[in-house]
């Protein structure tokens, strides 16, 4: 009996094992082409909206799951980030994004 206890066990870890093997992957790619505003992206983060940013090497970007929306230094607009090379990115509490910079 225990003989076929133990067989019985290692059938089903067996088919286990097949299951977790058997699980399939899907990765898409976004570069320049696809709207980022460069392919070098130094940190990410999710929002509590649910929307994705990158920080790159020459702008922030947000990802809404169809399109980016870049933001870039500009010096003549009032609230504009202070440098194109995002560095790092967090989310306090109150869902307010702070964006690292040089």
């Amino acid at each position: 009996m225990p003989v076929m206890r133990n067989f019985v066990l290692a059938l089903i870890l067996l088919c286990r094992l097949n299951d977790l093997q058997s699980q399939s992957y899907s990765f898409r790619h976004y570069q320049v082409e696809n709207g980022l505003s460069n392919n070098s992206v130094m940190c990410s983060l999710q929002d509590k909206m649910g929307f994705m940013w990158f920080g790159t090497k020459d702008g922030l970007n947000r990802f809404d799951c169809y399109m980016f929306k870049n933001f870039r230094k500009t010096p003549e607009a009032k609230g504009s980030i202070g440098n194109n090379f995002i560095h790092s990115l967090y989310e306090d509490e109150q869902g307010m994004l702070w964006v690292g910079t040089s």
